[in-house]
């Protein structure tokens, strides 16, 4: 997404070299407005680059599929990388969203109007916020958790929006083991997406399923994922993809890009397969919850 928001800004409201070297966070330009079938192309972007996504929607679907749910809640929908592919897969099921992010929900409005995809509904803050009103059969959150002030309260808000029958699922980093130091530290030397939104914290598994509990979830299923393979190829693309969207210097651009290019297959290789390959160190979970 932070590629495209920089390619669509520099294309048409570009003012100086310089600034649109950088990508500006959270702002969505003009031609993704008009034509939100640009973003198509991220979404598969997405789902090669960050196993995450594939292996959060395979569970996803299970669990629809099982639950033959009426209403679904993803809370931080961001770019909308699984609203919109499962609304479009489910159209009998009513998905709801929430982003605290305004671009995010106007994109989305602006996406669900545009592909006809009348069984998106997006929340705004008083809606999400009141108490006793709307429930859910199933709510998820994909990365969400380590930025929400604080997570105890906010789980419990959440579960009293289940139905009774109901089914959260969390997709959460947790260890951030880093295998490659040197690569690691020469990325934060570059503003991107955790230092800008501000990461509250880093979870230990053990620490995250405890809070989980005393919030009243209980029957857990933990499925681990980002194991050490996949993890080593995540932070060579990452090495290679910040310094595309972040970096200031047209050449750690260029090189960057080159580099994505020329360790594509590789990369997307290892990052899939490496995640078939359990080792003692993993660096994500899902966690999901019958209420």
């Amino acid at each position: 997404m932070d590629f495209l928001k920089w390619f669509g800004r520099f294309l048409i409201t570009s003012k100086t070299i310089r600034y649109n070297l950088v990508v500006p966070s959270h702002h969505y330009p003009d031609i993704l407005l008009r034509v939100p079938w640009l973003m198509i192309p991220y979404f598969v972007f997405c789902y090669l680059y960050y196993p995450r996504n594939i292996f959060f929607a395979y569970h996803l679907y299970k669990v629809i599929k099982n639950k033959s749910p009426l209403a679904v809640l993803e809370v931080g929908f961001g770019e909308g990388i699984h609203l919109i592919p499962f609304a479009v897969l489910f159209p009998k099921v009513k998905f709801f969203g929430f982003d605290i992010r305004e671009d995010n929900a106007i994109f989305l409005r602006n996406f669900s109007s545009y592909f006809n995809l009348k069984n998106i509904v997006i929340l705004t803050h008083n809606e999400f916020n009141m108490k006793g009103s709307q429930t859910f059969d199933i709510i998820y959150m994909v990365g969400v958790l380590q930025y929400v002030e604080n997570d105890a309260e906010f789980l419990k808000f959440l579960k009293e929006k289940l139905t009774d029958k109901g089914n959260f699922m969390l997709y959460q980093p947790v260890h951030y083991v880093r295998y490659f130091k040197m690569l690691d530290n020469m990325v934060e030397k570059y503003e991107h997406y955790e230092k800008e939104v501000n990461l509250l914290r880093k979870y230990h598994l053990k620490d995250l399923v405890e809070v989980l509990k005393n919030t009243g979830f209980k029957r857990l299923k933990v499925y681990r994922y980002i194991f050490k393979y996949s993890s080593i190829a995540q932070e060579v693309f990452r090495f290679f993809y910040i310094p595309v969207i972040k970096s200031t210097n047209l050449l750690e651009k260029i090189i960057g890009l080159a580099g994505i290019i020329l360790f594509s297959p590789l990369i997307i290789v290892v990052s899939h397969l490496g995640n078939c390959l359990e080792t003692k160190t993993n660096n994500a979970v899902l966690i999901v919850f019958d209420n």
